[in-house]
């Protein structure tokens, strides 16, 4: 009796759920938002048999995000880094150095039933190597196309 029961509700949860398809008109269209942040560092602090407190350290972050819908992607990345550095004798100077760089592009089809689409990008970057005396190396980077 039992098992003619089971098999009574088996069918009438499986009838309703296999007449229910998805249909390729119940596609949306996709929208999307991403972004992270991520700081770290270290510092290191000596004192004690020498002529000056020495120390050293480091810190690094960045953060990214990317935003994508239908006919248009855009990402934007932004990334720094600083060091420094004082030795423990008479004389010795703090030394520093940094790297800044920023990166952005975007994706835009002409419209909405085109494969055809544009792109742009934007590089910056500007640096300062431990221990030198000034920055070098400063670059903007533009890029632009179709595909």
């Amino acid at each position: 009796m039992f098992r003619n029961a089971h098999r009574f509700v088996a069918s009438a949860l499986f009838i309703p759920i296999s007449t229910m398809a998805i249909e390729m008109t119940d596609y949306v269209e996709p929208d999307s938002f991403y972004d992270e942040a991520y700081i770290t560092g270290q510092f290191r602090l000596n004192s004690g048999n020498q002529d000056q407190t020495s120390f050293d350290g480091t810190a690094l972050g960045y953060y990214d995000l990317t935003s994508s819908t239908l006919p248009f992607t855009w990402n934007l990345r932004l990334d720094g880094q600083t060091d420094f550095s004082r030795g423990g004798s008479k004389d010795a100077s703090t030394q520093r150095g940094y790297k800044l760089l920023a990166s952005t592009d975007g994706n835009k089809y002409f419209n909405n039933t085109s494969q055809l689409f544009g792109y742009g990008s934007l590089d910056l970057g500007h640096r300062r190597l431990f221990g030198a005396d000034e920055d070098d190396d400063p670059y903007v980077k533009l890029g632009a196309g179709i595909g």
